[in-house]
């Protein structure tokens, strides 16, 4: 009855595939721009969706400036929509779509190749979205799915965190970290965090249990005076941190990073997309061995990928109450390059963005 009842309604979203939409493109690095361009259609595998909001985050920043330029190259030249993460309404589907129809709300996570959501109209592969939070708005869920399944999986996936276990968070005033703290919070752990002096108070009503500033000189020496950790999370890429960090797990534990080395590498080496594979992943193996065989612990660098099964879940926490969203400012999409320069002034601090699209408003 879904597949019935979505195409009937696609036929007057047909005449869509004609018309022009407002696009962010990054047309050449270093250069972004606002370009008409044509509404996308969906393949047999994906939805067409009317955007409601996005958000910016971190790597739309970085990849403007040419971070992944290498390996984007390969699979998707420029020039491309940028936006990592989206809510809006289904408009269309493909014709082997089971799971939507038309007039679904959802949120979603496009892979890193394949066009962004600084769009009017996006498309997106079925296995990389799920029904949005129903209890969020459309701009509340867009400013937590990137982030959320980025915090997920460095905890879950690389982290193996486990109830009960003591947990240790890097930037848990960051739009990961955040996300992490009551990631583990959920699963009654013990939570340590460090964030700026004026998040303090707000990282522990997230749930931390205690909470340090990065100026606080002392840091270290506190840090090492908790009982050893299960798991850190480095949510910001604070590399200086990393080899004094080993030292506080249990043996067995796990330090991940969501800064790792292996694009830098793909970037470094130009020339050679393989020989960055190798010199990146030989770093990260080089690691992995020398923090397990001296301290018995578990390292790794957490990638981001998309799924439908981890914003699924993250729904479900949103609606039972056991996850917040978090933004600070938005801006409709003609707006974007105030913020786009906003978030690049390293001098002013900027929490976290969304974009507002097709006369989504922000209720105050």
């Amino acid at each position: 009855m879904l597949r019935i009842c979505a195409r009937f309604t696609r036929k007057k979203w047909r005449s869509y595939y004609h018309n022009e939409m407002k696009a962010i493109r990054l047309t050449e690095y270093g250069k972004v721009s606002l370009n008409l361009v044509t509404v996308p259609k969906p393949n047999k595998n994906q939805l067409l969706v009317k955007m409601k909001s996005a958000s910016i985050n971190h790597l739309d920043l970085q990849m403007s400036k040419g971070y992944g330029r290498k390996l984007f190259e390969t699979q998707r030249p420029l020039p491309i929509t940028l936006g990592r993460d989206g809510s809006g309404t289904v408009v269309d589907v493909g014709s082997d779509v089971w799971n939507f129809k038309v007039g679904d709300e959802v949120w979603f996570t496009p892979n890193p190749f394949e066009e962004g959501t600084f769009a009017e109209f996006s498309v997106v592969s079925e296995f990389h979205a799920s029904l949005k939070p129903k209890t969020l708005t459309h701009h509340q869920s867009a400013s937590i799915a990137y982030t959320g399944v980025t915090a997920w999986r460095a905890l879950h996936d690389y982290g193996n965190l486990q109830a009960g276990q003591h947990v240790l968070i890097y930037g848990g005033g960051g739009s990961i970290g955040r996300i992490a703290v009551q990631l583990c919070k959920n699963k009654q752990c013990t939570i340590v965090s460090t964030c700026g002096q004026d998040d303090v108070e707000t990282v522990k009503k997230l749930g931390a249990d205690e909470v340090f500033a990065y100026s606080d000189t002392s840091l270290f020496e506190q840090l090492s005076a908790q009982p050893k950790f299960d798991v850190i999370l480095d949510a910001v890429g604070l590399a200086s941190f990393e080899e004094r960090s080993i030292a506080l797990l249990k043996s067995g534990g796990h330090y991940t990073t969501v800064r790792g080395n292996l694009i830098i590498s793909l970037d470094n080496h130009q020339g050679n997309i393989i020989n960055g594979l190798f010199v990146g992943y030989s770093e990260l193996i080089k690691k992995k061995i020398n923090y397990f065989s001296s301290q018995k612990v578990h390292y790794s660098w957490a990638l981001f990928w998309p799924s439908d099964d981890i914003l699924s879940q993250l729904a479900g926490l949103v609606d039972s109450g056991d996850l917040e969203p978090y933004f600070e400012k938005a801006y409709n999409l003609e707006q974007f390059f105030t913020a786009y320069t906003e978030l690049l002034n390293p001098e002013q601090k900027s929490g976290k963005v969304v974009l507002l699209m097709n006369e989504e408003t922000v209720k105050l």
